[in-house]
């Protein structure tokens, strides 16, 4: 490979055959102009095991592998980030719902919880009245192991944001992923959550070059 300069260079990614190779300098010398490249590939295989079933909302029945807690039509076409249908909570003064998936996390690491969540809301600004509440339970779903995020109803939130976890201290274990949904008795919020994914099969191929 070309040398290549650390002052032209902080990070460079480029797609490589379906992957993604991420490549970051080494500390510099102390009088170098040039440096070594740590290069990692980060490959799925096609056996990469699909951890959370029906992330994308669009198997049928609606709400096939999810449990829907506070309502029964959780699954709607109201707004997705993709395809035809997403979870759709809140919506309601007063609401509190979930959906929750029991998932076995693979014993590798890193692993990371990925979705894209929207809202709307009528309230005045952002705050914590109206949240999203984003968790990991206990095997039998009765005790939290971690609360991964809480994300607030906010006025001026402009279409879809993509949401990232790391969940690595809970590789190996069987949990549950839950998303709840509370809104107080006097703001209404809609929050809508799709393309829930726990991204879990890594391969590593480090490069080092000057």
């Amino acid at each position: 490979m070309p040398r290549l300069r650390q002052a032209m260079f902080s990070a460079l990614a480029v797609a490589v055959a379906g992957a993604l190779l991420l490549v970051t300098p080494a500390a510099p010398a102390a009088a170098a102009r040039e440096t070594d490249l740590a290069a990692t590939v980060f490959a799925v295989p096609a056996t990469c095991p699909v951890v959370v079933k029906n992330g994308g909302f669009e198997d049928s029945p609606l709400g096939a592998n999810w449990t829907q807690v506070g309502a029964s039509n959780l699954i709607s076409d109201f707004a997705t980030h993709s395809g035809t249908y997403a979870a759709y909570l809140g919506g309601l003064a007063n609401s509190d719902h979930s959906i929750r998936q029991k998932i076995t996390l693979p014993a590798q690491r890193p692993l990371r919880v990925s979705f894209w969540w929207s809202q709307t809301t009528t309230q005045p600004v952002q705050a914590d009245f109206d949240t999203l509440t984003v968790r990991l339970l206990n095997s039998d779903g009765t005790s939290t192991l971690a609360t991964l995020g809480v994300l607030e109803a906010d006025p001026e939130m402009a279409a879809w944001d993509l949401v990232e976890y790391d969940v690595s201290a809970y590789s190996g274990q069987t949990v549950w992923l839950e998303f709840q949904a509370k809104n107080d008795e006097t703001w209404e919020s809609h929050f809508f959550v799709d393309d829930v994914k726990v991204a879990s099969c890594y391969q590593y191929l480090p490069i080092t070059t000057r």
